[in-house]
This record gives C-alpha cells, structure tokens and sequence, in this order.
C-alpha cells in the first residue's frame, strides 16, 4: 500500500506543474498560519499550562469580523487560515480580554502556465515580539503574562 501512495504522490508531483510554470505551485490551497502562545518570562504555553482556555481565545479582522480557527489539543497551538486571494490584513488576537495582539500579513497570489499559487509574503506580529521555527510551521508568539 505504501508502494501504491508513492507513485501516487511521484504522479501527482510530475503532473501537477509543467515547465513553464517557473516554479509556481499549481493550485494551492488557502494560506495557514499556526502558532502557538508563550509566556515571555517562563516559556510556558498558556494553554498547555490550563491558564487560558481554548474558549477564551477570539481573532477578528479588520473589519471586527469574527476569523474562525481551529485549536489543537495536541500541540496547544491555533490554526487560522488567512484566505486564498491577495489581500493585506490584520488580525487581533485576544485571550480572555488579558492578552492582545495583532497579526499583519500580506498573501499575494501568482499564476503562470495555467497554475495558481497564494503565498504569505509579508508576516508581523505587533503588540508581542514573535520567533518563526525554520524547522517546524510554528510560529511562537511571546507575551507578558501576569497570572503565570
């Protein structure tokens, strides 16, 4: 079966793009963003730690609309898709009323040879300084803590 799965994938990869695609993905998917929330002071995720709950955590736009997301249990981490298009936006991420800040992003989408690809070209965390893990798609995020 694993065989199987392979040539799959190989097939899938060999005719997904051509060579006038210059490198652009074909048909990607909306553009993710996963992080997780750390106290500045212990390194401790504020999840994992039960100081916050999943409940308590709120994104909206610019717009003050409600991002929906999707928490995992697993790894005490949220996934918020950001969209499919072109956009420039900002996202205020609030926890329990306590803690606030804002993700800032640009998606610029790309199409060349009959593909189409949307890729996160500009990020910034503003209100918590942040680190990107250039071994995993985690992007940890610091704030101060008071209660932890």
């Amino acid at each position: 079966m694993k065989s199987v799965f392979t040539l799959f994938l190989i097939f899938l990869v060999l005719t997904g793009c051509d060579t006038t695609d210059e490198g652009v993905l074909c048909d990607t998917g909306p553009v993710g963003f996963t992080f997780e929330v750390v106290n500045e002071t212990t390194g401790e995720n504020l999840f994992e730690d039960e100081l916050f709950e999943e409940n308590q955590l709120q994104i909206a736009n610019n717009n003050g609309e409600t991002v929906e997301f999707d928490f995992e249990t697993e790894r005490n981490v949220v996934d918020v898709l950001l969209g499919w298009e072109s956009k420039s936006d900002a996202y205020k991420v609030t926890i329990s009323g306590e803690i606030e800040f804002n993700i800032v992003f640009t998606l610029e989408k790309s199409s060349s040879g009959g593909c189409t690809s949307t890729r996160l070209t500009e990020l910034e965390i503003v209100g918590a300084t942040y680190e990107t893990s250039e071994t995993s798609d985690i992007t940890t995020i610091f704030v101060n803590s008071e209660d932890n």
